[in-house]
């Protein structure tokens, strides 16, 4: 490097130039890979100022040589842990949906927990469970390491939906004690009834929601305002929210109430696995 580049290389908070330190080099941040500083305590003193560019900067490079963007279909995850062939062809539409629009996988019934857990830590783009057996109290000493690792998955970035039957078929002590003691939150279970409930959030995942969702539906209380989905209508009295999407961690979770695998609530699925 010549004489005029070390004058011209200069410290980012005091303006000391290379030249001017004895043949030592200007120090380099680590991330942006740009901004130089004289001393530990001249990058220290700008941080709080460059972070946020800093971190701009960073991800452009990460962005840059990580390549073009995925263009594969998301990975979506159905849990179904306990049998519920008895329902029929009721979700035929559904499952088929899922598959136009994901590489949407079904963990069947007879998976061991060890089974469920592997599939959990391959990561996938959402996950939808189908049914509540991992919130009954009878059975949760099994289904431990599963929700453990659900937490886990919700905090590092993942979306898990507790949609289709999950809402039809646990008990109030069963999913308010679920919600408390595994996710820490404090909804619990309201009013279930069929009435068209009205859209709060126009879109989730950058995808319209129906402005009406007529469905009937578990509500839960205790949710905040922000996280309201649906609503009930004014004309229908106080009520809680059929439908949730609530930022936990770095990830989402999702509640749609609908037992009754309505049209609307098909569309809200999908757009809250990002599909």
């Amino acid at each position: 490097m010549s004489a005029e580049d070390s004058q011209a290389r200069k410290c980012q908070v005091c303006a000391k130039s290379e030249a001017a330190l004895d043949g030592s080099s200007l120090l380099q941040c680590g991330r942006c890979k740009n901004t130089k500083y004289c001393s530990k305590a001249c990058q220290s003193t700008d941080w709080p100022t460059h972070k946020t560019n800093c971190t701009a900067a960073a991800s452009s490079i990460h962005n840059f040589t990580q390549g073009p963007p995925d263009r594969s279909p998301k990975k979506v995850l159905l849990l179904e842990l306990e049998d519920y062939s008895w329902l029929g062809d009721m979700y035929t539409a559904f499952h088929t949906s899922m598959h136009q629009a994901s590489d949407y996988q079904r963990i069947p019934s007879e998976s061991s927990p060890a089974a469920v857990v592997d599939a959990i830590t391959t990561a996938p783009n959402a996950i939808i469970l189908f049914e509540p057996s991992i919130m009954s109290a009878k059975k949760r000493f099994r289904a431990d390491r599963i929700n453990r690792t659900l937490v886990a998955y919700v905090k590092a970035g993942g979306t898990l939906i507790f949609g289709c039957q999950t809402s039809n078929h646990v008990s109030p002590p069963d999913l308010d004690r679920y919600l408390k003691d595994i996710w820490d939150l404090p909804w619990t279970m309201g009013n279930y009834q069929r009435i068209p409930f009205e859209r709060k959030l126009d879109s989730i995942n950058g995808k319209e929601l129906p402005r009406v969702c007529n469905a009937k539906a578990v509500q839960l209380n205790g949710v905040a305002p922000g996280d309201v989905v649906y609503c009930q209508p004014e004309e229908y009295g106080p009520g809680g929210a059929p439908v949730v999407w609530h930022e936990y961690g770095s990830g989402r979770i999702g509640w749609v109430g609908d037992v009754n695998n309505e049209e609307e609530s098909g569309i809200i699925t999908r757009a809250m696995c990002g599909i």
